[in-house]
């Protein structure tokens, strides 16, 4: 488990949302609980599915509240845009991840 019990998921099933996760599991401060994503890619790193994002509310509601965003690649910007607003809505911190 991650330090003091901070739980997070990662929002995004794709490269970016792996990065994230190989970071987080390097840090050892968050418990990763899962990653959300329109598509199940099965386990990322050993992080499970969890749905498409319509399960990020439910997950806050349990207690999970720090989510990364894992949506990445400048094509994709408005989709970051709409994810990010989008937890930020649901009340989750977005912790600040650097490499």
């Amino acid at each position: 488990m991650g330090q003091g019990g901070r739980k997070i998921v990662i929002a995004g099933g794709g490269g970016h949302a792996k990065v994230l996760i190989s970071i987080l599991k390097q840090r050892k401060q968050y418990e990763i609980v899962g990653y959300t994503d329109p598509v199940d890619h099965g386990e990322l790193l050993g992080v499970p599915y969890l749905g498409p994002d319509d399960v990020l509310s439910e997950h806050f509601e349990r207690g999970v509240t720090f989510a990364a965003l894992g949506v990445g690649g400048l094509l994709k910007s408005e989709l970051r845009i709409r994810v990010y607003e989008r937890l930020k809505k649901i009340g989750f911190h977005l912790p600040v991840i650097i490499a």
